[in-house]
């Protein structure tokens, strides 16, 4: 009984341990990458994280439980047949091939979340299953020598975990002895007291995120969540995971407050000086508002900034989430981000939605075509742009390979020139899209790999300076066509980024992106400052309203021109949260810690109520698509 004790202390402590290193870990890497909450609230993530280790023991060793129950039995009926040599061995194969499996597959999971927050901000869930499909171009955001090291680290932990397996916990050396008939009743009743720690308590709550959440710093509570517990916790809830919201308001007052947020007036600045100008939309990756020295506190984009002080500057515009995913979809269709699903991954909803280019074509618009400089089935923007009514898809594949970047695809310098000889011979008005790509890990440019020697910080600086200088020679070459006098240029960033700065995802500065209307069809003598929170899901309505036509198919989509400031405001999304932006206040309500991380003083709880019925409908409506 002495030797099993001991063996069963041994894997809990090799257990315990084991969480204990990949939450030290954790806490080291993202130090290494800019992200830090301080030594004292770091300290106290790994006691406040300690039910959530518990818990995912109490998974382990049911199943070892379970294990030692068939074991057991098998152990006393080689013992009545006289092969009691043989049953002294059995179990202990079993017992240690299943916990070092077990601790191999926590070592994946716990080694993938490292990177995979450092870059989103985020645990490992599901949502990178949605890019499996295309696992060469997910990995092209990762430099090659770390994914190397980062597979090597799981080896190497799974190797460590079978030594310590073999060698300490359960050493060759030690025979339990003959099995007592009531043995395996011991590990039956073992398995069910396992239930308890699983289930977090006896409290009426079981254990879940924000179980562990103890700080108003978003970072500390995330290092307080075991990740192989989270990632289990997704799988095991799979049939609704991603998109079961409880309301937050009845439903009248959500549809009250909703048709006061969207409401406007027939009165509002007309931008243009033709009636069906060609529209062409840029819309830039990554390109934050903090790279602008009008908008932020960089100088990374001083065309762009010399751009919107000649045109006009939507000072106030925010991204509706943190993927380029969402981004396109908010931009086409008007349409707000998910929090851990995205749309445009499920055709039978992304197709039940409006998208502005449609509207267009229906109002006798040709040669509309969607220009990336990537793989175009990532994500399915492919199915994407031709569910928006673009007639031609322009990707990788058209351009000589040669011309392809290290990682992710075609640079911004190669792919403008394309843009420009079509618009030269395209039937006007036309209507174009070019999502640019350059500003995208792993920030490489045309002249070579990314330099990984650099701070991240300075090589995303570097390419957006190259994705602006593109930008600039583009414009320089579109002002001499024909066509220019006659075009409206929409440029916007597909969604902000953590740097300059780290911003995490309960930051508005994380959302703030710019957005610019250029081209020779905009009217002169315009303010060209509108400062009134923006959404991207406003710019369907904003264009369509511009040039008469009607936007009422997009129900999330407003024209801001003909709102009261008072009256406007701007939803962001990420994976575990939401924000609700206006123009003098706001907040960012984290689902996983169940309240609000992030609030400006002066923010009432009026609107925070709206922030919540317009999140509300939406999802109430993306769940009956």
């Amino acid at each position: 009984m002495r030797i099993r004790l001991r063996i069963l202390l041994r894997l809990f402590l090799f257990w315990i341990g084991l969480q204990f290193f990949f939450r030290l870990a954790f806490i080291l890497y993202q130090w290494v990458g800019g992200l830090s909450c301080g030594w004292r609230l770091s300290l106290a993530a790994l006691w406040h994280g300690l039910p959530m280790d518990f818990s995912l023991l109490g998974y382990v060793f049911l199943l070892l439980s379970v294990e030692l129950v068939l074991a057991s039995v098998v152990r006393l009926g080689l013992q009545t047949y006289g092969h009691r040599s043989v049953a002294f061995c059995c179990g202990r194969g079993l017992i240690l091939t299943t916990s070092t499996v077990l601790a191999t597959a926590s070592a994946v999971v716990a080694v993938a979340d490292w990177e995979i927050y450092r870059n989103w901000q985020f645990h490992v869930d599901l949502t990178p299953f949605l890019y499996i499909s295309h696992l060469s171009e997910s990995l092209g955001s990762i430099p090659w020598g770390l994914t190397a090291a980062l597979l090597v680290a799981i080896a190497a932990i799974g190797w460590g975990a079978y030594r310590v397996h073999t060698r300490w916990v359960w050493n060759k050396a030690w025979h339990l002895g003959k099995t007592r008939w009531f043995e395996p009743i011991v590990a039956l009743l073992f398995g069910a007291v396992m239930l308890l720690p699983i289930r977090g308590g006896v409290d009426v709550a079981t254990m879940n995120v924000s179980r562990v959440a103890f700080s108003a710093n978003a970072f500390a509570n995330h290092i307080a969540v075991n990740a192989t517990w989270n990632f289990m916790r997704e799988l095991l809830e799979l049939p609704y995971a991603f998109t079961h919201y409880d309301p937050f308001l009845p439903s009248a007052e959500a549809d009250r407050r909703y048709r006061r947020i969207m409401q406007e007036t027939e009165d509002f600045p007309r931008l243009l000086r033709c009636k069906r100008p060609n529209v062409l939309v840029l819309l830039m990756e990554s390109q934050s508002a903090k790279f602008s020295a009008l908008l932020g506190q960089d100088s990374c984009t001083p065309h762009l900034d010399s751009v919107a002080r000649a045109g006009v500057l939507f000072s106030r515009m925010y991204a509706a989430s943190t993927r380029s995913d969402k981004g396109v979809v908010a931009v086409l269709a008007g349409y707000p981000a998910q929090g851990k699903k995205s749309i445009i991954k499920f055709p039978r909803k992304l197709e039940r939605l409006s998208f502005f280019p449609r509207v267009l074509d229906s109002a006798g618009y040709h040669s509309t075509a969607f220009y990336y400089g990537g793989n175009a089935d990532f994500v399915n923007f492919r199915t994407c742009a031709y569910l928006a009514g673009f007639e031609r898809v322009v990707e990788q594949r058209d351009f000589p390979r040669e011309l392809r970047g290290q990682k992710w695809g075609v640079h911004d310098e190669f792919v403008y020139p394309r843009l420009l000889a079509e618009c030269d011979t395209a039937q006007q008005p036309f209507c174009k899209m070019y999502f640019t790509l350059s500003n995208h890990e792993p920030f490489d440019l045309p002249s070579g790999a990314a330099d990984l020697s650099l701070p991240e910080e300075q090589r995303i600086r570097r390419t957006a300076r190259y994705a602006d200088s593109c930008l600039n020679r583009f414009l320089l070459a579109a002002r001499e066509r024909p066509w220019w006098d006659s075009t409206l240029v929409v440029i916007l960033a597909d969604h902000g980024h953590r740097y300059p700065g780290n911003s995490s995802n309960d930051d508005p500065l994380r959302y703030h992106i710019p957005m610019v209307w250029t081209g020779g069809a905009l009217r002169t003598g315009l303010d060209t400052v509108i400062s009134t929170v923006t959404s991207q899901t406003d710019v369907a309505a904003l264009v369509l309203s511009q040039l008469g036509l009607p936007h009422t198919r997009f129900p999330f989509s407003r024209n801001t021109l003909a709102m009261s400031p008072q009256a406007t405001g701007a939803l962001v999304v990420y994976n575990h949260g939401f924000g609700w932006l206006t123009d003098s206040c706001g907040y960012i309500y984290d689902f996983d810690a169940q309240r609000i991380l992030w609030r400006k003083e002066e923010t009432p709880d009026s609107v925070v109520r709206d922030g919540e019925a317009f999140f509300q409908k939406h999802h109430e409506d993306y769940v009956g698509r």
